[in-house]
């Protein structure tokens, strides 16, 4: 089971994605569970949260975002309630059940159409208003995620390897498709409200590789 993390400044924008997901056309997106939250879509979910960021108007990154992701057949027969107890325990071991979050199930990938994952967003700030620390946020996701797998006898992250390189490839495809012509400093800065980190390989020369 793979589990990623980061802090994020954009929450709507990945909120919106998470919410909106499609696989072929059809919606590929469901809610399993939230917590202190009650708007209806991810602009009023983190209106709800601002309240908390005023105390912190230096923070820029004031959202949270995970992926949980077990192997195929490791969820294969999950229902909504085993996702949302996966997704429940995955913050509770991350100690973050005293904050506003929502879990979302994907049923799937474009290249891996049965490869069920949880998107989690959640707050910064605590409801009793602390700012939870994302020092090595990804080293502590992964061992949130390998702490569940062994306690579940699922293969943990650092059996399977990386982490599936293709959900990055669907969302940099999602925004180019958005885009009306290709700029590279857009492209980075709508990577970067999801989560991604956009750098640049560049010769001695100063010329772009890639």
């Amino acid at each position: 089971m793979i589990g990623k993390g980061k802090s994020i400044s954009h929450g709507v924008a990945a909120l919106e994605y998470d919410l909106a997901k499609e696989i072929d056309g059809q919606a590929a997106a469901t809610e399993i569970a939230r917590h202190e939250l009650y708007g209806c879509t991810g602009a009023e979910m983190v209106q709800e949260m601002k309240p908390y960021f005023t105390d912190f108007p230096n923070v820029k990154n004031n959202c949270l975002r995970f992926e949980v992701s077990p192997s195929i057949e490791e969820s294969s027969s999950f229902t909504d309630a085993d996702w949302a107890e996966l997704g429940n325990d995955f913050m509770q071991r991350m100690g973050l059940m005293n904050h506003q979050y929502i879990i979302i199930k994907h049923s799937g990938t474009e290249s891996k159409k049965e490869q069920a994952h949880l998107h989690i967003l959640a707050n910064r700030i605590s409801l009793s208003g602390e700012l939870y620390r994302d020092n090595w946020i990804g080293k502590r996701a992964t061992e949130a995620a390998n702490a569940i797998a062994k306690e579940r006898n699922f293969v943990q992250s650092q059996d399977i390897g990386k982490a599936n390189k293709e959900e990055i490839k669907e969302v940099m495809n999602s925004v180019l498709k958005k885009m009306q012509g290709f700029d590279l400093t857009k492209f980075q800065e709508e990577l970067g409200k999801l989560g991604f980190k956009v750098r640049e390989a560049r010769a001695s020369t100063g010329k772009l590789n890639g």
